[in-house]
């Protein structure tokens, strides 16, 4: 049996255990929350009725990458969600960070309205240099363009072929669509697009540690009206939240925060 100190995290291909010690303070272990999974539920129930839990299917939004983090401490919990992608109303590609927790940290937002929930956003894309390869009314990037700049970093504009290796094939070659890029290098850069330990804790307090990392898993599809409580990854995510175990993840639903899973993201 997995100890309730271990870190797990849940990758597409793999799952690797941390055997360092993450749930100690004070030299003591941190106990569970029994009333945690029915609060958690409640909160997501209530954060996607308000359009503030993710939506992979945002009309607006053109998805490229997702992450979901699990944070503990002896008396609160959150839930952190991450979304990059091209929306459509934005200048250039934006990080999403979606907090759902306890009680947020570090925020101006009103609390009367959004008791568990804050956001903020990052742009991991320079946006100068994106700005001018980029054309807002036809929504592509410019033909000649040499590179983008990811996180400080210049990174060589893909070739065609390139695309195809990651499983893009291009709605209009030789033209790229933006938010075709941005599935590039989420395929390509992954780690880079989305958000760094210190981004993701935006909203997380400090004496929480980290206990569980998705890569993917089973989204509710809130258009059509699916909540999470109703959602068995859901239910688990709760179960590991309250044990503070992160073996009680054991999800039977395949993973469907891929792109591909959500057709219609961004086409409004």
């Amino acid at each position: 049996m997995t100890p309730s100190w271990f870190a797990i995290t849940v990758s597409p291909s793999h799952v690797s255990l941390d055997d360092r010690p993450r749930f100690e303070q004070s030299g003591e272990v941190i106990p569970p929350l029994p009333d945690a999974p029915a609060q958690v539920l409640a909160v997501l129930d209530g954060c996607a009725e308000k359009f503030t839990l993710p939506c992979l299917d945002n009309g607006y939004l053109y998805l490229a990458a997702t992450r979901l983090t699990i944070y503990r401490s002896a008396t609160e919990w959150a839930i952190v969600m991450e979304t990059f992608g091209f929306n459509v109303r934005s200048p250039v590609p934006v990080l999403w960070i979606s907090t759902f927790a306890s009680h947020p940290a570090a925020t101006d937002r009103n609390r009367e309205f959004h008791p568990n929930d804050d956001v903020a956003a990052f742009e991991p894309i320079d946006p100068i240099p994106w700005e001018a390869i980029y054309d807002s009314t036809t929504e592509l990037i410019a033909t000649d363009a040499p590179s983008i700049t990811l996180r400080g970093e210049r990174v060589a504009m893909p070739t065609i072929a390139a695309y195809l290796d990651v499983g893009i094939e291009l709605a209009d070659p030789p033209n790229v669509a933006a938010f075709e890029l941005c599935r590039f290098l989420a395929a390509t850069h992954r780690d880079r697009v989305l958000a760094t330990p210190t981004e993701r804790r935006t909203h997380v307090s400090t004496e929480m540690v980290e206990l569980l990392v998705l890569d993917e898993w089973h989204h509710p599809d809130l258009v059509r009206g699916e909540r999470p409580s109703e959602s068995s990854t859901f239910q688990l995510l709760a179960s590991v939240i309250g044990t503070g175990d992160p073996a009680a993840y054991r999800p039977s639903l395949e993973p469907n925060t891929h792109w591909r899973h959500w057709p219609e993201g961004g086409t409004l």
